[in-house]
């Protein structure tokens, strides 16, 4: 009942993923692209993961957490698959489906439309997380999960760097060859689903400022890093970087401390900003255009982009009441003996 904090932090995170695929500063200002979208929205992610080891993986060691764990993995699934369905349309209209040969990499690790990688990661990350807790002890699993992420790391925010050594580049190219990024459920996912797991099994003394000053400084010295290695031209990909998982450790533990009752209603709403922004942003551009205003999507691009927030927060809220009306209905009949 004391988790609101990561609740509406929920909501934030899903409005930063937004933020990644409009680009609220494009064309206005290059470092303030950087800093902003690529930088500080991609803690979005990995909280999203953090809270999935703090509530989830966390039970690996007992048969209720086992079996929540397993139903967790049962859910992303369907819920990938019905989301794969959902989006067929657009993908085939925009060209993205792939040639047969390529569907398994499309769908277990590039995500059937750009922003389901997500689901299929999250799932992958959860079991292979899973494994490791179970074979070895949780710091052992972090050792294990942190030298994956290095080497995911060099293949992307510092991929320009380690592809100077012609074994390193043919080594990563191997890796490209089955997915598109080594932001995925094997190099990306695990370390902060073992951070989340850990952070729920080992408290730690930081006070509420101190996490709070830790997560300003960690957050400021990622910007920095996105910066540098996007200006010395290094970045394969965005997504990774050396001082994200401090960054979102420091966040996690001052939201923790911020004590507010929990709003599962957020929990609802961010899930499915994240699922429809896209079909929002087709929507939005599109309106736009029919209106002759489409020239707010270049030039004014904040504004466009707090369109797109607002509308899929419309969206989203009123897919979550008709969801819950159509349950209580549901609910009802079945307690009257109705078909």
């Amino acid at each position: 009942m004391e988790y609101g904090a990561l609740d509406i932090f929920r909501l934030i995170a899903a409005f930063l993923i937004v933020a990644i695929h409009t680009g609220p500063f494009a064309g206005v200002s290059e470092t303030a692209e950087q800093c902003f979208t690529y930088g500080a929205c991609r803690i979005a992610v990995p909280f999203f993961l953090m809270v999935s080891g703090y509530f989830v993986l966390s039970g690996f060691d007992c048969e209720d957490g086992r079996r929540r764990i397993f139903r967790t993995v049962k859910k992303l699934s369907v819920l990938y698959v019905a989301a794969t369905v959902f989006y067929l349309p657009v993908s085939f209209y925009s060209g993205r489906l792939p040639k047969i040969s390529g569907i398994f990499k499309w769908f277990v690790f590039d995500g059937s439309f750009y922003h389901l990688w997500y689901l299929p990661g999250a799932v992958l990350g959860m079991l292979l997380a899973y494994v490791l807790l179970k074979k070895v002890k949780m710091q052992t699993a972090g050792i294990i999960a942190s030298l994956l992420y290095l080497i995911g790391l060099f293949g992307d925010s510092y991929y320009g760097a380690a592809s100077m050594a012609q074994p390193v580049k043919t080594f990563y190219e191997c890796i490209f060859s089955v997915s598109a990024y080594t932001r995925n459920g094997i190099f990306f996912v695990p370390l902060f689903l073992i951070l989340g797991a850990s952070v729920a099994k080992y408290e730690t003394s930081l006070t509420a400022p101190g996490a709070f000053l830790g997560f300003f400084a960690a957050l400021s010295a990622m910007m920095f890093e996105g910066v540098m290695t996007e200006s010395l031209g290094w970045q394969r990909h965005d997504s990774m970087y050396l001082f994200l998982p401090l960054t979102v450790f420091f966040l996690f533990e001052a939201l923790l401390r911020v004590r507010v009752s929990g709003k599962s209603g957020l929990r609802r709403i961010s899930m499915w900003i994240y699922l429809l922004h896209p079909i929002c942003i087709l929507f939005v551009r599109a309106l736009l255009k029919a209106v002759r205003l489409g020239r707010v999507i270049t030039t004014y691009t904040f504004l466009y982009y707090l369109f797109v927030c607002a509308v899929s927060f419309v969206f989203a809220f009123l897919l979550d009441v008709l969801l819950k009306n159509a349950g209580k209905k549901l609910s009802v009949k079945r307690i009257s003996g109705g078909d």
